[in-house]
Formats: C-alpha cells, sequence, structure tokens
C-alpha cells in the first residue's frame, strides 16, 4: 500500500512539473531574427521604456516573455540595421539594412528614434563636432560612472572617454574648442573622429569670461556681457591684437529694473514693510519674475553670411551689423507677442536657418522656422514627439531633444526627430 502511495505522489509530481513546464513554455516567445533568410545574431531587444530583456543567438533566435507584449510593443536593434518595432507575436522578424532604407538621414520618419543605444545613461548634455555628436552622461549614483561618447549620424560610438568626476554641462567657446564643465572646474577637450582626449583643468571661475565671447568672425572677437542685476546687456567686440573693448549695442530695461528693485528691504522701515506686507510676499519669488523679463533683452548674437544678427524684442527687428558693429540693415519681425517675448532662437549651423522655439510651458514644444526677409515664421510648426522635451537643438534639420522617461528616473536619454 505504501509502495502504491509513492508511485501515486510520484506520477502526480511529473504531471505537475510537465504542466509547470508547459506553462513556462507558453510564457515565453520564441521569435528568429533574419536578414532575408540570414540569421542575424546580436539583435538586442528593448522595451518601449529602453529596458534590455534579450539578445538573440548565432542562429538569430531570441527568447522573449510573453508578457511585454501582451500589455506593449518591443523593439529591435542592431548595428547597421533599421530599428524595428514589435507589437506582435512572429515567428521569423525580418530586419532590413541601413544601407538599403537610408542614406543622408538618421530616420525615415517623424517619430523620434533614440541616438545613444545605452538605456542605463542619465545624458547630461550633449553637442555637435561637425557631423558627430559629444554626448556627456554617467550611470551610476551621485554621477558616477562619467563619460563621453563620440557618436555618428547612426548611433554608432566612434570614441569612449572616462571622466574624472560628474560633468554638469557641454560648451563651445567662440573659437571652435570643447569644454566639459563640472562643479569646480572645466576640462578643456581635444576630439578627433577616434579619440577624445581630456586636458588639465581650469578654474571655474574663468569660465564666465570664456562664456562672454560668442563670435569670432574677421579676426575679431565678439562679446555679450550680461548684468541681469542692473537689468543691462551690452555688445561689443575686440579686434585681434588689441585689448580696446568696441560697444556697439546695448540694452537697459529701466522699468524692469525700478519694478525689481522697489521691492528691496533697504528701501522701507519696519512700519512700511508692515503696510506693504503684501509686495514683500511676491518679492520672496523675484528671481523668477526678474529671470523672465531679462530673457526679452539677453538676445544672442548670430552670424548670417558676412554680417552679425540680433533679435531685437524691444523694437521687434532683425538688426545686421557689419564686422565693426555699424548697422547696415534692419527688418521688422511680427512674432514678438506676448507668448513669444524671450522666446529661443535657435540657428541650425549646417542648413544656416533660424527657428523659433516658443516658450508656453506647455507639454509638447513647438519650433517654427523663421523667415528673415519677412520677419514672418512658417506655418509649418513642428511638435516634439515627447513630452517635456529639454534641450532643444536643430542639426542638419533634425530636431533633437534631451527626455526622461517618468517611470525611470534614474535615466534621460538623446533623442532625434525627423522635422524640417
Amino acid at each position: 500500500m505504501g509502495r502504491f502511495i509513492a508511485y501515486l505522489l510520484l506520477f502526480c509530481f511529473l504531471i505537475q512539473a510537465r504542466s509547470l513546464y508547459a506553462q513556462q513554455q507558453k510564457d515565453t516567445l520564441t521569435m528568429r531574427f533574419l536578414d532575408v533568410e540570414i540569421p542575424l545574431s546580436d539583435v538586442s531587444i528593448y522595451t518601449r521604456n529602453g529596458i534590455f530583456i534579450a539578445k538573440s543567438s548565432p542562429d538569430g533566435y531570441a527568447h522573449i516573455p510573453a508578457l511585454f507584449l501582451k500589455y506593449s510593443y518591443l523593439v529591435a536593434i542592431r548595428n547597421d540595421y533599421k530599428p524595428d518595432t514589435i507589437r506582435r507575436y512572429h515567428e521569423n522578424i525580418y530586419l532590413t539594412p541601413l544601407n538599403a532604407v537610408l542614406q543622408e538621414a538618421v530616420v525615415s520618419s517623424n517619430s523620434d528614434q533614440r541616438v545613444l543605444r545605452s538605456s542605463r545613461e542619465y545624458v547630461v548634455d550633449y553637442d555637435f563636432v561637425g557631423d558627430n555628436i559629444l554626448v556627456a552622461s554617467y550611470n551610476g549614483p551621485f554621477g558616477r560612472d562619467a563619460k563621453l561618447f563620440l557618436l555618428d549620424n547612426y548611433g554608432d560610438t566612434l570614441a569612449l572617454q572616462k571622466l574624472p568626476e560628474e560633468p554638469l554641462a557641454l560648451f563651445k567657446s567662440c573659437l571652435g574648442k570643447y569644454y566639459c564643465v563640472c562643479f569646480s572646474r572645466f576640462y578643456p577637450l581635444t576630439i578627433d573622429s577616434g579619440h577624445i582626449r581630456i586636458e588639465a583643468p581650469y578654474d571655474i571661475k574663468f569660465l564666465p569670461g570664456l562664456k562672454a565671447c560668442q563670435l569670432a568672425m574677421g579676426g575679431n572677437l565678439y562679446y555679450k556681457i550680461s548684468r541681469p542685476d542692473l537689468f543691462e546687456v551690452t555688445y561689443g567686440y575686440m579686434e585681434q591684437g588689441d585689448t580696446v573693448f568696441h560697444v556697439f549695442l546695448q540694452f537697459h530695461d529701466s522699468v524692469a529694473y525700478r519694478a525689481s528693485r522697489e521691492e528691496d528691504v533697504l528701501y522701507y522701515t519696519e512700519d512700511e514693510r508692515r503696510k506693504q506686507s503684501h509686495k514683500f510676499d511676491v518679492g520672496y519669488a523675484r528671481d523668477l519674475w526678474d529671470k523672465t523679463s531679462f530673457r526679452v533683452i539677453d538676445a544672442h548674437l548670430f552670424t548670417k553670411d558676412d554680417s552679425i544678427l540680433v533679435f531685437d524684442y524691444i523694437k521687434r527687428q532683425i538688426r545686421y551689423f557689419n564686422l565693426i558693429g555699424i548697422e547696415v540693415k534692419n527688418s521688422p519681425f511680427n512674432f514678438a507677442n506676448d507668448k513669444n517675448r524671450g522666446a529661443d532662437i535657435i540657428k541650425d549651423e549646417l542648413t544656416d536657418r533660424f527657428y523659433l522655439h516658443a516658450l508656453n510651458n506647455a507639454a509638447y514644444q513647438a519650433l517654427n522656422e523663421i523667415r528673415l526677409r519677412s520677419g514672418d515664421i512658417d506655418d509649418h510648426r513642428v511638435w516634439t514627439d515627447k513630452p517635456f522635451a529639454q534641450n532643444i537643438k536643430v542639426h542638419n534639420g533634425n530636431i533633437y531633444f534631451l527626455w526622461q522617461d517618468s517611470h525611470h528616473a534614474g535615466t534621460r536619454q538623446l533623442y532625434i526627430q525627423k522635422a524640417f
């Protein structure tokens, strides 16, 4: 009797094990990735949030939990192949080589694509080095494992260099030299197609002076001296080999200055302070209002052909200056309404076109091309595909931006979106 019970228990165990194995097989999908009929190895499979879940074997097979396709979609990525979005199960997935569908563009539609393929990185800043992209990032707590990437247009890594400390930003000087800015110092960078070299750092106190120089043109250096405390911006230049600073333009918002200073405690007695308490309550948030007002006059210097451009929001004019600071012409613009006062002007250095990035605090950001001759903006408005995009730039007609997934606060990714 005891032997019968033992056999019965063993039989039940085998049945349960078989059932469990069948259940596990049912919960796992097997796909094979192919180029025509050639198996593709090293195809990386990610969730829509950039979490790595599988990689294909040398025979092209990848085992994927069925749960991911039940509620979402997956992305398959392999070097030199067009990324593929997997929304339903197929036994065979055929990937298309990039050289068969893309020549000079990075993406083939208006949808965004992640540039840096590593989903673990928090991208701090990025800039363009010719046709390539310089990226500063880290992937550890408190900025650990910081590094610099040099990427090509397809996101392939051309160079990788570890940083000695957490990066805060990237900066390109008026002379075309690149720097990585950290907390107390900033590092000069020497960059070529296959290498990034970090040079001896400078003290951070020298950075504001370096940033003041905005352009180098015709042997002259052109500066913007900003004084937010005085609501004053001064533009001037120095000739090569000279130390004389030639001022050619100045903005000063005296109304905003007086409005800001009238709430200073120094101008009030204790009795007056009590009577004007409502003003002081507003004054505690004065910094935000001051920055908004200062943006209107803190215009950037741009180049266009052989002229220097300033978008003057006070006069609502695009003003052109020659190399010695003489205003040679101006044209009115019609986009300086209340919503666009102080809006970002973005220049695409490769196409020499300008774009208006409205600062309306909306979830999705919008850009319009500026028609310099008419002073209007193009009717074709392009919206970012992802909400709350940050650090927006335009390069070769494509929009680049940083985006942080709310479900993965420890990472932030660089995206490209085909636009203009």
